[in-house]
């Protein structure tokens, strides 16, 4: 499926919470909170317009890319005490990566 602009328009009230991890954290996961079901609107590759309804591991997924699209990452989502336990991983892979030098 091709969603083009997508947003979520509707989304549960009820949330489940699920383990989830990221391939811009390697090694990295932890529990998040999302709704279980939503509804966006989006255009196809045309630019005609419609509706779709996620749900379960569809609707996880798709929310979690949609916050890439919006700047959010999923240790954005972590609970506190998540995010302290995984504070020292973070921090080395901050170091790793901002310590990268560009040669001219």
């Amino acid at each position: 499926i091709v969603l083009v602009n997508p947003k979520i328009v509707k989304k549960s009230m009820f949330q489940d919470t699920d383990m989830e991890a990221c391939l811009s954290f390697p090694d990295i996961s932890g529990m998040v909170k999302r709704p279980s079901w939503i509804e966006v609107e989006a255009q196809n590759l045309k630019g005609e317009k419609f509706k779709a309804k996620f749900e379960g591991y569809e609707a996880r997924l798709f929310q979690h890319e949609y916050d890439h699209l919006e700047g959010i990452l999923f240790i954005d989502r972590l609970d506190s005490y998540t995010k302290h336990e995984i504070r020292e991983e973070l921090d080395l892979l901050q170091k790793k990566y901002s310590a990268t030098e560009i040669n001219h």
